[in-house]
């Protein structure tokens, strides 16, 4: 019999798993068939591009087992209350071409790209990390929120989107983990001057540009000041700056900028 796994279920499965619980065993599969990468057999992935969007398929298989997803991108949908990105799969067996499995994938595939983050930081990040930059508030970004504040131990996330309601929406949802500190970053510029973008030539002459929060972007930050006139034409300038943390980039020996600190 093939199952069929539809959103509602997905969600259910997910809510009797429990989010966190949900995200570790994703990471230990993804890690796991990582580990097995050669055992894949990998094909390009096959896209229909149109005036509006893409339609995409991506098929893998291994010695048992074949699986497809299918995926769109129609960025337009948004003006027509539509969903801009939906995706679905199967799995299937390869000795008898047996269809095992036809399911969803959007809501799996947001779980499964925050679960991806998180196994590639385990890799590369700092273990001592407690704070991170998310540049972009709109869906994906609460999966990645969760899943690195529950599995890597972030306690503080510095967000910013050029939507302000994207991030409006990002710190509601992220209300329920009370222990997370979410920080709005406000102001963004280049970080690299000229000075900064010819570096020593072990790493690449000329360094890509970026944006981030800039140094004036400091976390709840009130600053004061007054002028008074004295006598004898005396003048005092009075200046009060409280503030709840500073802003600072680290940077490896190459002069590359790290987004967690």
């Amino acid at each position: 019999m093939t199952r069929f796994l539809d959103v509602p279920a997905t969600a259910r499965l997910i809510a009797k798993t429990g989010v966190t619980p949900f995200l570790r065993e994703l990471v230990d599969t993804l890690r796991a068939d990582y580990l097995h990468w050669a055992d894949f057999d990998k094909s390009p992935r096959v896209a229909c591009h149109s005036r509006d969007g893409v339609i995409e398929l991506m098929p893998v298989a291994n010695a048992s087992l074949f699986a497809f997803k299918y995926v769109n991108g129609h960025p337009v949908n948004a003006a027509r209350g539509m969903h801009t990105v939906m995706a679905f799969g199967a799995l299937a067996e390869v000795d008898t071409g047996y269809p095992l499995l036809l399911a969803e994938l959007t809501l799996t595939t947001a779980l499964r790209t925050a679960a991806t983050s998180v196994l590639a930081a385990q890799a590369l990040a700092r273990p001592d990390s407690r704070t991170m930059a998310l540049i972009g508030n709109g869906a994906q970004s609460e999966f990645q929120a969760i899943a690195f504040h529950t599995l890597l131990g972030i306690e503080e996330i510095r967000v910013f989107d050029v939507d302000p309601l994207a991030t409006d929406k990002l710190v509601r949802n992220l209300a329920a983990y009370p222990a997370l500190r979410i920080v709005r970053a406000a102001s963004t510029a280049d970080v690299n001057d000229f000075g900064t973008l010819f570096v020593n030539l072990d790493a690449p002459l000329l360094e890509p540009a970026g944006t981030a929060p800039t140094s004036t972007d400091v976390p709840h930050r009130l600053r004061g000041w007054a002028t008074f006139g004295l006598v004898r034409n005396l003048v005092v300038s009075p200046s009060v700056d409280w503030r709840t943390g500073f802003p600072y980039s680290v940077q490896d020996v190459y002069r590359h900028t790290s987004w967690t600190e």
